[in-house]
């Protein structure tokens, strides 16, 4: 099924075969906007990491069952 829209680009052909060309012009044509994007990222890896580093002490049976299997 195909739709149009307002905006500019070219629409992908078919939805079985994606067209990355297409996907990329709106991705880039959003960051180009701002850079809020990349202060976001930035912001959620630091707090990720904070988090990660604040609970690496708390181990569940399930989690320790996990890491036991991925170091086999």
């Amino acid at each position: 099924m195909m739709s149009t829209s307002g905006s500019s680009g070219a629409m992908p052909a078919d939805e079985a075969k994606p067209n990355w060309s297409w996907l990329q012009e709106k991705i880039d044509a959003r960051l180009a906007e701002s850079s809020a994007a990349a202060q976001l990222d930035n912001w959620l890896a630091r707090d990720l990491e904070l988090l990660e580093q604040e609970f690496a002490a708390y181990v569940t049976p399930k989690s320790l069952g996990r890491d036991l299997k991925r170091g086999r």
